[in-house]
């Protein structure tokens, strides 16, 4: 792609008013950055979401030239710039209703293998939680899945570390321009993963990591993920948060229990008790859950479909034909609302069609 249409991917990152929504709206109407900034100003007006006042901050000059400068910075460290709408850009995340329209990447990571899971907690972990993480993450190595956290102190460090110690992927999403590290205790750490894994922000440079930007950062957190695993969190914290964005997005999400009597477990104690958690036993309930398999395995068998389907249920059987797929996967894949395709999944699996499996999963029969 030229720098020209990267240009005008950030510009409309940079424009008042126009949030991830309206951006991708915008995008998806016009055809590409570029032809937003081109479009006439009445024609984009018809999009959903636009107005005089955001049709005019689309025409900013200042815009365009914090744009040019922020590519400039870009090219001149090795940072990508993924857009929504390519290929290498987290295919679950743009799945997400307010995933954000770019992302500045620094590393070499893919973002989008057969197994992604998060890992998040407090920032003041326990020798319990340490451990269980350690433990978590060395059992999951033979599946080789992408270990995502946010570069924190506490569990989020014991993930990344951990990951890179077992030779698995790990991404580590921030809340603040890449050029820039913080905790800056975790410099060196963030150094690592850029080298054998990858840093990810939606910030642009200059970004600093002020407080507000976190649950911006938890939802890509929870947003790249399969399943995000819950080790320690207070009754109130950014990992609980990214447990709840989680389970908005249809994800499963994991909480490792601990003491009652225990600060650091309320968090936890109260995703499980809400239902908005699976409790955590031991490493193998992720990969039993999620239908995780070991590298190299495969599966081959002949599936016959019945002819007596509506359009509708031959759509369901064709998507699930190379594999199961999660609900939300199916949702998007078929255009069906979660309501609309739950009725047709029941009426599969009771004529013994398809089955449904943990994880909230289905698969053919």
């Amino acid at each position: 792609m030229d720098e020209d249409e990267k240009q005008f991917q950030i510009a409309l990152s940079f424009v008042d008013l126009i949030g991830p929504v309206i951006g991708r709206a915008l995008v998806e109407y016009c055809g590409s950055a570029r032809a937003v900034f081109k479009e006439k100003s009445h024609l984009i007006a018809k999009v959903p979401g636009m107005g005089r006042e955001r049709v005019n901050a689309l025409r900013s000059s200042q815009v365009w030239h914090r744009a040019e400068k922020e590519l400039r910075y870009c090219l001149e460290n090795n940072i990508e710039i993924l857009f929504f709408n390519q290929e290498g850009f987290p295919r679950r995340l743009r799945r997400c209703p307010d995933s954000p329209t770019l992302l500045y990447c620094k590393g070499l990571c893919d973002l989008n293998p057969p197994y992604t899971v998060a890992v998040v907690g407090t920032r003041s972990e326990t020798s319990y939680g340490r451990s269980a993480t350690q433990k978590l993450i060395k059992d999951w190595a033979l599946f080789q899945p992408l270990i995502i956290s946010g570069l924190a102190l506490g569990v989020d460090t014991t993930a990344h570390q951990q990951a890179l110690e077992n030779n698995l992927p790990t991404a580590a999403v921030l809340g603040h321009g890449l050029d820039r590290i913080y905790p800056r205790k975790n410099a060196s750490l963030a150094k690592s993963i850029s080298e054998a894994g990858i840093l990810i922000t939606e910030f642009p440079s200059g970004t600093n990591p002020d407080a507000v930007n976190f649950p911006r950062r938890n939802r890509i957190v929870a947003g790249m993920s399969d399943a995000t695993v819950v080790i320690e969190a207070a009754a109130k914290g950014g990992a609980l948060i990214t447990g709840q964005i989680a389970a908005s997005y249809q994800r499963d999400v994991f909480a490792l229990p601990g003491r009652i009597s225990d600060a650091k477990s309320a968090g936890c104690l109260a995703l499980i008790k809400n239902n908005e958690a699976h409790v955590l036993t031991q490493p193998q309930d992720v990969p039993d859950l999620l239908g995780w398999t070991s590298s190299g395995e495969e599966v081959n068998r002949q599936i016959e479909i019945p002819i007596d389907l509506s359009t509708e249920e031959a759509q369901i059987i064709t998507q699930l034909s190379e594999g199961g797929l999660p609900v939300d996967v199916l949702s998007a894949k078929t255009g069906f609302p979660i309501s609309q395709l739950f009725v047709l999944l029941t009426g599969l699996e009771l004529r013994g069609i398809i089955r449904s499996r943990p994880g909230k999963k289905y698969e053919l029969s």
